[in-house]
């Protein structure tokens, strides 16, 4: 505090505040509410990860994950004045196809974000990653966190159950940052799921069982994955930090490596001609000039 040298804030994880020169310290906002072991005083609750304070005459500003808030009494109480500053890293988006203007987002450290009836409500905590609305039925959805935990809810998040894990094994590993997932396109029951090897449920998520044998999926997870719209059967996904494609055509009995992509930058989406099984798009993540999209129509890349 520029006019009191014994007022001292520190941001970590929550804000801290000391008015004896650093002798004793208090929390003074946390990230989780009404929490016995983390907010046992119940302090306001403030978004996570503090990376700046400064004071502007009586008004003391915080920059965090979840954008800008200011106290104007010496952080007493503080308000979010981060509404309409469009600094959302946005993972991955889902839309609804039987509801209009129905869109559910996964957010860097902001969880995952839901437009209904014209307004955004949170509807995951923490990180949010890959999203899906259920195309027969908006009201049901999944939602991710970090390494592959997804959320199922069947009531539009009035509540929600964890499907799948991301500290256990089988479906339950820990995935990539981003974990893919994607619904089967003709049958809303049937989900993969792709960690260190492929994953499937029939019934939505209460049961999962493995998809053949990926042997080459040694050190990382896969990063990317990919139903054919025309041929359910015909599945690819793409593994982290490698430039290689798999594909399978019986359903993932069997899967096999299709001629590598040119380049050098490693594959991070792919995505499937919806009349032709055996035409895609791949997306690189790097920096490489010229190595940022490719297309393969069978036989070749371009």
């Amino acid at each position: 505090n520029p006019n009191d040298e014994d007022n001292i804030w520190i941001g970590g994880v929550n804000t801290w505040n000391s008015t004896d020169g650093g002798n004793i310290w208090n929390l003074n906002s946390c990230w989780a509410p009404s929490n016995p072991t983390q907010n046992p005083n119940n302090v306001q609750v403030v978004h996570a990860d503090k990376h700046f304070h400064a004071y502007n005459g009586n008004k003391l500003y915080e920059c965090n994950d979840g954008g800008l808030y200011v106290s104007s009494d010496n952080g007493g109480s503080w308000t979010d004045i981060s509404d309409g500053l469009g600094i959302g890293q946005i993972y991955r988006i889902g839309t609804s196809a039987t509801t209009s203007n129905n869109v559910i987002c996964g957010l860097q450290d902001n969880g995952s974000k839901e437009l209904t009836n014209g307004s955004w409500d949170d509807v995951t905590g923490g990180d949010g990653m890959e999203c899906i609305i259920d195309y027969t039925n908006s009201s049901i959805e999944y939602g991710t966190y970090v390494l592959g935990k997804i959320r199922k809810t069947t009531n539009g998040w009035g509540t929600n159950t964890v499907i799948a894990g991301n500290n256990g094994t089988g479906v339950d590993e820990e995935g990539a940052w981003v974990t893919p997932y994607v619904m089967h396109p003709n049958n809303h029951n049937t989900l993969i799921v792709g960690k260190s090897q492929i994953y499937q449920t029939t019934d939505g998520g209460s049961n999962w069982t493995q998809l053949g044998n990926i042997s080459s999926l040694t050190w990382y997870n896969v990063i990317s994955l990919a139903y054919a719209p025309s041929d359910p059967q015909t599945i690819y996904f793409s593994e982290e930090y490698r430039n290689k494609v798999y594909k399978t055509s019986n359903g993932g009995s069997s899967w096999s490596q299709i001629p590598t992509s040119p380049g050098s930058e490693t594959i991070s989406y792919i995505t499937v001609d919806p009349n032709n099984p055996n035409r895609l798009w791949v997306t690189k993540s790097g920096y490489a000039a010229n190595d940022k999209v490719w297309y393969y129509n069978g036989t070749s890349w371009t």
